[in-house]
């Protein structure tokens, strides 16, 4: 007897009954899933990832198993996907077939660099499916969403003052490069989380503005004063954007409220600025400030990264610029050193048209767009969020756990357009009394 085909089997067998009963726990109780997509925010770090299991040349992480059990679990709620998205649930469909085909076509041609490639956007898109099929209709979705920017936003409150206490504040300039050679950031925290602790800020200043209370007050202060002090320039712009939505598109009571704390939060800068309390910060503000204008500056990188990949794109032909070009093909271009580059552009947008193609970049954006414009007329603090992120995108990378985010805005703003379509109030009809009174009564 083969005991070790035998022992091979029946170990299969339990990983599936196993993985069965982990996605029926995570379908029925969403707050696990919630709880893993927080852990992903914690633990987000620029440091290269170590895999959870390795077989041969094939690695897995834990984004991986995490992904494809979301995945499994958006399975079940397919039905709840579709009505979240509306009469726009052709359009991701679409940009899925895009994806598939030239994942497809990578791996032929490519082997595993294709499905390394891939993984940022299998991530990114289970992850966005699973967000999709909650419901969001009810309170229990936008109850876990607000606690997972609360737990999310303290926890990084607290990675970034022990990381504050151990290097100081650091400019966007300030590096060490481990013995592998790769570079890492001293700032508090990383730019996708960042990016979270922006969102939560968002929401916890518009709470307070609408109901008030000291916790949701210190939330926001705390939260945003983190994402100023991380130093993260591109977040900065994409939390302008945020406030400057719901500056726009909030109730009144709430604007005033939200600028009257800009503006006392302004004054109480300037008073400390001026004693020189804040030498050493503005120091390090100065220093990100000045590298944005210096010649190799991130934004000079990023941005003739995104010209030289962009012309690449256009120069293989139609079928490149309307589908995109395969994965695996990679990312390699000459940098403004004159440098070979081979990292993903910093840029969502970027990265979904070279692999997407005008169909896959022109189906994302109108998403984001169409959604951002509902909320807006909705006056939904989800406005603000999905500003924030859009602008965020232009940037960097959106990794995984900010997908959920982008699920809640889209649902949001659908459910809540049809739910004004159904109360919309009839026309007022006359009384039949009223419409019969101009005819002559009998004699």
């Amino acid at each position: 007897m083969d005991f070790a085909g035998v022992f091979g089997a029946l170990l299969g067998i339990g990983l599936l009954i196993g993985g069965a009963v982990v996605v029926w726990h995570v379908h029925n109780w969403p707050v696990l899933g919630w709880i893993l997509i927080a852990y992903g925010v914690l633990t987000n770090s620029d440091a290269t990832p170590t895999p959870v299991v390795s077989i041969g040349n094939i690695h897995v992480f834990q984004e991986d198993a995490i992904s494809a059990l979301l995945l499994a679990v958006t399975i079940l709620s397919v039905r709840t996907v579709w009505q979240n998205l509306g009469q726009r649930a052709l359009i991701p469909l679409l940009m899925l077939a895009v994806l598939v085909v030239n994942l497809a076509i990578g791996f032929k041609s490519f082997g595993m660099p294709a499905i390394v490639e891939f993984r940022p956007f299998f991530y990114f898109f289970a992850c966005l499916a699973w967000g999709l099929s909650l419901d969001w209709a009810g309170e229990s979705a936008k109850k876990h969403a607000r606690y997972f920017l609360y737990i999310c936003g303290w926890g990084l409150v607290a990675i970034a003052a022990l990381n504050i206490a151990k290097h100081g504040i650091a400019s966007s300039s300030d590096m060490y490069i481990d013995p592998e050679g790769t570079y890492h950031t001293l700032r508090p925290v990383v730019a996708s989380q960042a990016a979270v602790l922006t969102v939560a800020g968002l929401y916890a200043l518009y709470e307070w503005g609408r109901v008030r209370g000291a916790k949701l007050f210190l939330s926001g202060i705390a939260f945003s004063g983190v994402v100023i002090v991380a130093q993260h320039r591109s977040v900065w712009i994409a939390f302008a954007a945020g406030i400057l939505v719901l500056g726009l598109r909030a109730a009144s009571a709430i604007r005033w409220r939200i600028a009257l704390l800009a503006i006392f939060s302004s004054f109480g800068i300037l008073i400390l600025a001026l004693s020189g309390a804040l030498t050493t910060v503005m120091d390090s503000f100065a220093a990100s400030i000045d590298a944005v204008t210096a010649t190799n500056s991130t934004l000079t990188d990023r941005t003739s990264g995104w010209d030289s990949l962009v012309s690449d794109s256009l120069s293989r032909g139609p079928a490149a610029v309307l589908f995109g070009q395969p994965f695996g093909t990679g990312y390699l271009r000459i940098g403004p050193n004159g440098l070979p580059q081979t990292y993903a552009p910093h840029n969502w947008y970027v990265s979904i048209y070279l692999r997407t193609g005008i169909v896959g970049a022109l189906s994302f954006s109108s998403i984001l767009l169409g959604a951002l414009v509902r909320l807006a007329k909705q006056r939904s603090i989800w406005a603000g969020v999905m500003a924030c992120i859009a602008v965020f995108a232009l940037a960097y990378t959106v990794q995984w756990f900010i997908a959920p985010l982008i699920a809640a805005a889209i649902a949001i703003s659908n459910t809540q357009s049809a739910a004004a379509v159904e109360v919309k109030a009839p026309k007022k009809l006359r009384p039949v009394s009223e419409a019969y009174r101009h005819f002559p009564q009998k004699v």
